[in-house]
């Protein structure tokens, strides 16, 4: 996330706190954009979008070596591209935290990238902690633990 909040994320948080009034006393969420390139930002923003990308995975050392929060049932986020323009919102629907080697197939599937087959959720989020980790002095490992969230778009200009 950038310092500056591109002018389509309130606009968006408003418009669906406009449709959904039960909610028009939450604060604004935080916005992001996955990943750490501007090819997987757009491409998981779309999958997300269209609902084929329904769950995210982060190594919760980074959790902690950025002191963020852990997602939690029921929060909100408002997804960007890499420019931070708004494109959907999501809501958390389940969180877990597991080591990396017991996430499942079924759980790959609901990543929704690649071929969406555990061996692909594998090398590509093993090849993005290393990345992430690095640059704070971590190695992954089989045993790392991962916060695995399950989310659902609740609203898109689409």
């Amino acid at each position: 996330m950038t310092d500056q909040i591109h002018s389509s994320v309130p606009t968006m948080w408003f418009s669906f706190i406009a449709e959904n009034t039960e909610y028009s006393h939450t604060p604004m969420p935080e916005s992001w954009h996955f990943g750490i390139t501007k090819k997987d930002a757009e491409n998981c923003s779309m999958l997300v979008v269209a609902g084929i990308k329904t769950a995210s995975s982060v190594a919760f050392a980074s959790y902690i070596h950025y002191q963020s929060p852990i997602p939690a049932v029921d929060d909100f986020s408002i997804i960007t591209n890499w420019e931070g323009e708004a494109k959907c919102i999501i809501k958390t629907t389940a969180v877990e935290i597991i080591p990396f080697n017991e996430v499942t197939e079924d759980y790959a599937m609901k990543e929704g990238e690649g071929d969406q087959t555990l061996t692909y959720w594998k090398k590509v989020h093993w090849d993005f902690f290393s990345k992430d980790l690095s640059s704070f002095g971590e190695i992954p490992s089989d045993e790392m633990m991962v916060v695995c969230e399950e989310f659902e778009v609740v609203y898109s200009d689409s």
